[in-house]
């Protein structure tokens, strides 16, 4: 009987310690593998669109603070009453620059009208909505650069119901200004190519993206002043 009960005893005790087998052990390793990779991926992809984002709203908020320079008629290079823009290159894809628009070196039609073409009068404005590095150049305030990778892939602006892009195959833009002044917020939107005279545009598309191209985020600004993030494309 003790011997009986001995065994039952030993049996219990061995079905209580009984151990995975080797298949058990090597499923459950590889679903902790597949969950830690799908997890650490999209925390990565989460991430780089946090970043990407952050990076887009930096150039719309360099846009706002023109704005902002603008309509306050901020003093700068010794300069009251001018304009401030924002300048992008498509030689410089990983920079962008805000700055005052101090010199005129040639007449954009467009910006002439708000400028005015008379230097005595009161408000006549320095600039000509355009980015100059001409001698004596426009007082660049801020250069600002992409950090990771990021990068303008593209920018663009409209006339009328024709799109003009720096990825154009035929006549591509080489730059774009957006520059603001007072009394008013609209925006002076103009575009520039290798020939031919600058562009006056309704509007601008600057198109910012990862490295490997695979998110992209927009900086949206209308004529009457508009600024916004487009997580896809501007209108």
């Amino acid at each position: 009987m003790e011997s009986t009960r001995s065994s039952l005893v030993t049996i219990s005790l061995t079905q209580r310690v009984r151990a995975f087998t080797l298949i058990e052990m090597l499923v459950v390793l590889a679903i902790i593998t597949v969950v830690t990779t799908v997890t650490l991926v999209g925390h990565s992809s989460f991430d780089r669109s946090m970043l990407l984002t952050d990076a887009t709203y930096s150039v719309a908020l360099a846009a706002r603070e023109m704005q902002t320079y603008g309509l306050s008629s901020r003093v700068t290079g010794g300069y009251t009453n001018i304009g401030y823009g924002l300048y992008v290159s498509a030689n410089s894809p990983t920079s962008y620059l805000t700055y005052g628009d101090t010199q005129r070196v040639t007449s954009v039609p467009a910006c002439l009208a708000l400028t005015g073409s008379d230097s005595s009068s009161p408000d006549y404005k320095r600039g000509n909505c355009m980015y100059e590095t001409t001698a004596p150049a426009d007082t660049i305030v801020e250069t600002s650069t992409f950090a990771r990778g990021f990068r303008i892939t593209k920018f663009c602006g409209k006339s009328g119901a024709t799109t003009y892009c720096s990825t154009d195959a035929s006549s591509p833009l080489t730059a774009l200004d957006v520059v603001f002044m007072r009394p008013n917020t609209d925006a002076v939107v103009t575009g520039r190519r290798s020939t031919g005279s600058p562009l006056s545009l309704s509007s601008a598309a600057i198109y910012v993206s990862t490295a490997d191209n695979v998110a992209t985020r927009a900086v949206c600004i209308t004529q009457i002043g508009q600024i916004y993030v487009s997580a896809t494309a501007c209108p």
